[in-house]
This record gives structure tokens, C-alpha cells and sequence, in this order.
């Protein structure tokens, strides 16, 4: 009984062929028969690929009626601001729940992302030879040993850099001098 008044809510032809049902039609008999079965969760990829605005609407209309838990993943913004009320992101392999709605969401990732590129300025400032304290987890040998690099291209020319020593392999003059070194 509850698949008919379902189809019915959903304004779904009663006896319709599924093959014979526009996108829009076919999404929500599929919704319909997810529902069907009263599920604690529905899963949703991309429900709104291949819809038309209005069946969008419906959509997402029937989803805030219905109480069922989403999860969903979607690039329709529209969407999400809709419906989203915590997000899950998964940022260079670390997954963060951020329990608000997309437009603060948005905010508070923009200020992490700040925050990130502050203190990864400050450790590129500490970390430049002679620019302040020793950036941790680097020892003094290896200080030492770029050092000793550096001046030996500078003695010897681009030639002699050694692999990864961080200076560049050309045979003009060198930052800052004139002339050939």
C-alpha cells in the first residue's frame, strides 16, 4: 500500500513502463522505490544530474518533506544550500565535518585555508638560511651541508650544484652579481 500513495505524492503515473518515462519520471519512480522500504538513509550521487528545473524543484521540496536522513554528494550548489545542513569535505586525504549550513561552510573554510597559508609563511620565514631560528625537524648537518653547497656554485659555477640543492642550472650570472661568477 505505501508504494501507491508514495507514486501518487511523487505525481507518478500509476502504470507507466519505466523505459517509456522522461528523466525527470524515471528519478523519482527510483525515489520511490528507495522509499519504499522506509529507509533510516538514503543515499544520493548526483540527484539532480539529467533533471529539468521543475523536476529539481520537486525534488528538492519532496526531500525536505520527507524524514529521512540524506547523504549526498552533488555540485548542484543550489542544491546544497537547500538541503545541506552538515558537510563532510575530504581535503588532500583528510576528511572534516563541518556541521553547519553551506554558506558557513564556506566561510569557515576560507579562514582555515588563511590560517594554513599564515603559518606556512611563517615557516618559510623562520626556515631561510640566516633568517632566523632553525626550522624544526631540520638538523644543523643539513644546514651545514646546504651551506657548504651554496658556496661551492657559487665558487665554481652552476655546474657544480648538486642535485635538489636548490639552485638553478644556467649558465648566466647569478641573482645579484654582474658578470660571470
Amino acid at each position: 500500500m505505501r508504494i501507491e500513495q508514495l507514486m501518487e505524492r511523487m505525481q507518478l503515473p500509476a502504470r507507466a513502463e519505466f523505459a517509456s518515462l522522461s528523466g525527470g519520471l524515471a528519478r523519482r519512480t527510483l525515489i520511490a522505490r528507495a522509499l519504499a522500504g522506509q529507509p533510516d538513509l538514503l543515499l544520493l550521487d548526483e540527484p539532480t544530474n539529467h533533471l529539468d528545473l521543475a523536476s529539481v524543484l520537486w525534488l528538492e521540496q519532496f526531500l525536505l518533506s520527507e524524514k529521512v536522513a540524506l547523504f549526498f554528494v552533488t555540485h548542484d550548489r543550489a542544491f546544497l544550500r537547500r538541503l545541506a545542513t552538515r558537510i563532510v569535505e575530504l581535503d588532500r586525504g583528510v576528511l572534516t565535518n563541518w556541521d553547519c549550513s553551506y554558506e558557513t561552510y564556506l566561510v569557515r573554510r576560507e579562514e582555515r585555508l588563511e590560517a594554513e597559508e599564515r603559518q606556512q609563511a611563517a615557516f618559510r620565514q623562520e626556515a631561510r638560511p640566516g633568517g632566523g631560528v632553525d626550522p624544526p625537524g631540520r638538523p644543523r648537518a643539513a644546514q651545514t651541508r646546504r651551506g657548504r653547497a651554496s658556496r661551492r656554485c657559487r665558487r665554481c659555477g652552476p655546474s657544480a650544484a648538486p642535485a635538489g640543492s636548490g639552485w638553478a642550472a644556467s649558465t648566466s650570472a647569478w641573482p645579484g652579481r654582474r658578470g660571470p661568477a
